[in-house]
């Protein structure tokens, strides 16, 4: 049983995806209803794919990772505003920030500016929803609590958040496609 990157704690997701391998041999349809027959009621199967020897684990598959916050907010900042906040956070070269590991005393300073794809900010009735695609895998990762500390550092501290990961990708031909279509 293999999982795909880590969710970090707190999050919920839409889209995890597992490599599980068995003793022997059985049909993908049988495992399916198996599964579904003993999981617990929070968690689904969408989908299903059986995979060779040779195909490449979901570990070394999976490079970017798709979000969606909620931060909720007293006051509801200006349309306008977030819209020039999430730009101007696109626009920069370089976005620092610092991250120790489990076993050091020392911070290190990181560049996550090359791993950001796309980050969009708009108000919603009650919040505001900032829906960003970041890497995430075995050549960096950036944390979306990271994306958020940028935001919330220009529009000021949010009250409540609420982080999703919608989606997980790898890249096909340049082109993000789901580990399923891969």
């Amino acid at each position: 049983l293999s999982f795909s990157g880590a969710l970090p704690v707190g999050l919920m997701s839409r889209g995890e995806y597992v490599d599980i391998e068995f003793e022997q041999a059985m049909d993908i349809a049988e495992i399916t209803a198996r599964l579904k027959k003993n999981l617990p009621p929070a968690l689904e199967i969408y989908a299903a794919k059986e995979l060779s020897k040779d195909d490449p684990t979901i570990m070394s598959l999976v490079e970017r990772a798709e979000y969606q916050a909620q931060l909720r907010y007293d006051t509801q900042p200006d349309e306008v505003l977030l819209q020039k906040v999430a730009e101007n956070i696109l626009t920069r070269e370089v976005l620092e920030v610092s991250r120790r590991k489990k076993d050091s005393r020392v911070d290190k300073i990181i560049n996550i500016r090359p791993w950001i794809y796309s980050l969009t900010a708009e108000a919603d009735v009650d919040a505001v929803i900032l829906d960003f695609i970041v890497q995430n895998g075995n050549d960096g990762n950036v944390k979306p609590q990271e994306i958020i500390g940028l935001f919330t550092a220009e529009i000021g501290a949010c009250e409540d958040i609420n982080i999703v990961r919608k989606e997980l990708y790898a890249l096909k031909d340049g082109q993000m496609r789901t580990p399923l279509e891969v």
